[in-house]
Formats: structure tokens, sequence, C-alpha cells
């Protein structure tokens, strides 16, 4: 379009709106012609919706895994929607509604088949060959939808991988074949100085925080909790909280509001319960602790020495307490938390080991 160049996906898609349209041009002639005929045995609606039957599939299942890409690539680029709308301005609707328009027409289709099969009379010679369209058109619109799902689905998780970063800079992965978001939002999570807003990616198997990159714009990846070795509950450490613990990392996280809050709740329930049924029953592994906040503590909990500039504040590892430098010197391996690096731990804990 001008001196733009349009993205594949979305020529693709404007492309194949054609031929779809000429299909749906025919069988709607046949049908306004069949129903302008007196009504009788000689009437064959079924023959113009088998002729959808038969190409539906070859003709929209392109169209099908392509409209989800070409849609994100289309708001991603104003300019683009800007000269797209220019050609269809006068018809007051936007370029989603053209790009959704012909999956629409095939569900229309369907229904109108599966109507005139409830309808047809047993005694019609038709009635065996309309529900056998009718069947057949249901099947490939089911079809269709979930070529339309999948594409939504995979292209979802290319997008966010490609927008987020590890902090390690090891490879995401995230793109996996039985993964799909759940939920998504801003929440607070409590961290030892306060409250700190994160974005976090509730999918059905693992629960993924991060925070956004000034500079480049990208989400760095802190966690990636699997769903399976998670607990959820509420708590009253602050307004609208879920405590989430888990043997990576233990934390509270805060919502807006009330239903908010419920809403994660009921979620993280309902797929911490699918993934623990799915791996054959919890299995038993220590949750790592909730730190204590610094704000809550002004002197070591070991030797009660008082914190200041020169006697920082550490947190121990294995049971979450505030205590000085001199009172958590040592390290220990807890698997849990780190398979291969050893973690600061107080020396009460080191102690007890």
């Amino acid at each position: 379009i001008g001196a733009l160049e349009v993205p594949v996906p979305v020529c693709v898609a404007f492309e194949s709106i054609s031929p779809i349209s000429t299909l749906h041009r025919k069988i709607r002639t046949d049908l306004i012609r069949i129903l302008g005929q007196p009504w009788s045995t000689a009437v064959r609606i079924a023959r113009p919706l088998s002729r959808l039957s038969a190409l539906s599939l070859s003709i929209f299942q392109a169209y099908a895994a392509t409209v989800p890409v070409a849609m994100r690539l289309l708001r991603a680029q104003p300019q683009l929607v800007e000269r797209f709308s220019e050609a269809v301005q006068q018809t007051g609707h936007s370029i989603e509604y053209y790009l959704q328009a012909p999956l629409q027409h095939l569900a229309t289709c369907t229904m109108a088949c599966l109507e005139a099969a409830k309808f047809t009379a047993d005694s019609n010679p038709e009635k065996k060959e309309v529900n056998e369209v009718a069947s057949r058109l249901k099947h490939d619109t089911d079809q269709l939808y979930q070529i339309k799902v999948e594409s939504k689905r995979v292209d979802y998780l290319q997008q966010l991988q490609s927008t987020m970063k590890s902090k390690t800079n090891e490879p995401l992965n995230l793109i996996n074949r039985r993964r799909f978001i759940v939920r998504e939002g801003k929440l607070d999570r409590l961290t030892r100085r306060g409250k700190q807003q994160f974005y976090f990616h509730l999918f059905n198997d693992v629960l993924l925080y991060s925070s956004k990159e000034m500079a480049s714009g990208k989400l760095v990846l802190h966690r990636r909790i699997a769903l399976e070795d998670v607990s959820v509950e509420k708590t009253d450490r602050a307004s609208f909280a879920l405590q989430i613990m888990s043997p990576q990392k233990s934390f509270i996280i805060c919502a807006h509001d009330e239903l908010e809050m419920g809403e994660w709740e009921k979620d993280l329930q309902h797929f911490i319960k699918k993934c623990v049924e799915k791996s054959g029953g919890r299995k038993t592994k220590q949750a790592a602790p909730l730190w204590v906040q610094d704000k809550d503590k002004n002197e070591c909990e070991l030797c009660d020495q008082r914190f200041s500039f020169i006697t920082r504040r550490h947190h121990c590892r294995k049971c979450g307490c505030l205590c000085c430098a001199k009172c958590s010197s040592h390290k220990m391996l807890l698997k849990h938390i780190d398979e291969r690096q050893e973690v600061r731990v107080c020396d009460r804990c080191f102690t007890v080991r």
C-alpha cells in the first residue's frame, strides 16, 4: 500500500478473501433462486450448501490459521490500519470485521443448514441429504474454529517470547503445544522493601512474573513456577492479597480489589488442581519461606544487633528471617530452591541442618 511494506500474513489473509467471497456469492445466488420457487419436494436446498461443505476446508483452513497473526500485525502498524480504513470508511466497519467476516459467513451457513435439517419433514426425500450436509458443515466449522484458536494461541506465545527475556539470558522456551494463557495482568508483589508492581502471566501449567526493563522496553522474567508445586491461599498481611507458596520462591501478591483477587485465586486453584492430578498427585516438596519485610525488623533476629548503614539486612533462604552478615555467613545447598548453587542461610538453620 503505497510505500508501506505489508507483512506477508496480512497479504495472505486479504488475498484469500476474494475466492471465499466468490464462493459465497455463488451459494447465495443458488439459495435465492431456490427459495424463490414454490416449496415442493423438488426443491434441493442441500445442493448449494453441499458445495460449501466440499470446499470449505480447502479454502478456509489456511485463512483461519492466518487471521489472528494478520490482525496482530495490523494493530502493531497504525499506518497500515489507517490506509486500509480509507478504503472501507464508507461502510462503517473495522478492518477486524472484514477479516472475521468470511469465517462468520461459514458459521451462518452452517446454522442455516442445521435449521433446514431441523424443519425438513421426515417424509421429504431430501431429509437424509440435508442431515448429511449439516453434519459435515458442523464438523468443518468446529475444526476451523479449533485451527483459529490454535493459531491465536501459538501467535500469543511467539509474541510474548519475542518481548520477554530471562535475567540469566537463558532460552525462554515458552512455546509448548499444550500451553495456553489463562490470565495476565499487573499485580503488586510484596518484596522485602514493600510493594512492587510486576507483570504476571498465568498459563495452564506455569506462573510467570516479570518486570519491564526501561532501556529496551522488554519484560525481564524473574520466575517461572510450575503449578503442580504451588499452593495458594488468602492472607491478611495486605489488602486483597494471596499467599503463593512454591519450592523456588514464596511470595504475596496484591490485587486492586476483591473481585480481581477472587478471579486470580479461582484460576490458580483450578489449574493447580489440574496439574497435580495430571502429575499423579502432589509430590512432597519443601516450600521456600516467605521473607520477613525489611520494615518489620530493626534488629537482627539472632543477635539483636541494630541494623544500620554499616550493619546490613540479610535474609535466610531456609527460614526467611532477617539477620546481620555475621549471623548469616554460611551457605547451604537447598535443592528445592537451587539444585546447583549454595544459598545464604542463618547460623540457626546451618546448625540444625
